[in-house]
């Protein structure tokens, strides 16, 4: 028995398992016949599709790549991924904060790597205020994972991510938002005395915060 022999409800339960483990596994069932098309591009394949191994080389989600027109299509209709690095996409290639903000803010607080990003974004965009409350949250979520007042190494581990795939958008390290930047403050985070002890390239846990800050900035 071949799938385009498998019923509709087996064959949808086949497509997305094959398309939440990796959305490149879709491209083989849309070129079987029309009803395996219509089933891989349907709204709730594509919703949870992951779509990750596409952004390896994220040129293939600009524009005019290789993959943006099934980008576009997981993006429509909320794909958590497409949404997340759609946001990356717009603030290193177009320099669109805004637009970038508005993406990631639908993610907030459900997915720790885009509360992180959106915090860390809104430092860019001036509002310290924003990105400290967005911290808070950050903090109370880390529960017993969290050192000293705002220190985790699971944190830094994200930031280090972060810092890796925005460095893959090929940014344009030009410091763009650096006149605007306002680091986090709230009652729990604010510009750290260590900071001001040692320099640009030196950093302890109580200022790991504000040095990841401030090296997302300039890549940008």
């Amino acid at each position: 028995m071949s799938l385009s022999d498998l019923p509709d409800d087996i064959f949808h339960i086949i497509t997305k398992k094959l398309g939440d483990e990796d959305a490149t596994y879709l491209g083989p069932l849309m070129l079987t016949n029309k009803r395996g098309r219509d089933i891989a591009l349907s709204k709730e394949i594509l919703q949870s599709a992951n779509i990750t191994p596409l952004t390896l080389d994220p040129v293939d989600i600009y524009p005019g790549g290789v993959t943006r027109t099934f980008f576009t299509r997981c993006l429509d209709v909320e794909n958590p991924k497409a949404i997340y690095y759609e946001s990356l996409r717009l603030i290193t290639r177009e320099g669109d904060i805004h637009g970038s903000l508005a993406l990631l803010n639908q993610l907030v607080p459900t997915y720790d790597h885009a509360t992180l990003t959106y915090a860390m974004f809104q430092m860019c965009a001036g509002r310290g205020d924003i990105a400290g409350a967005t911290f808070d949250q950050i903090f109370e979520d880390l529960g017993t994972r969290l050192w000293f007042d705002n220190y985790s190494p699971d944190l830094e581990d994200e930031c280090e991510v972060l810092i890796e795939t925005l460095l893959s958008f090929d940014p344009p390290g030009e410091d763009t938002f650096g006149p605007i930047w306002e680091f986090a403050y709230s009652k729990k985070i604010s510009i750290p005395d260590c900071a001001y002890w040692h320099g640009h390239d030196y950093y302890c846990e109580g200022c790991y915060i504000y040095n990841a800050a401030l090296r997302i900035c300039e890549l940008l």
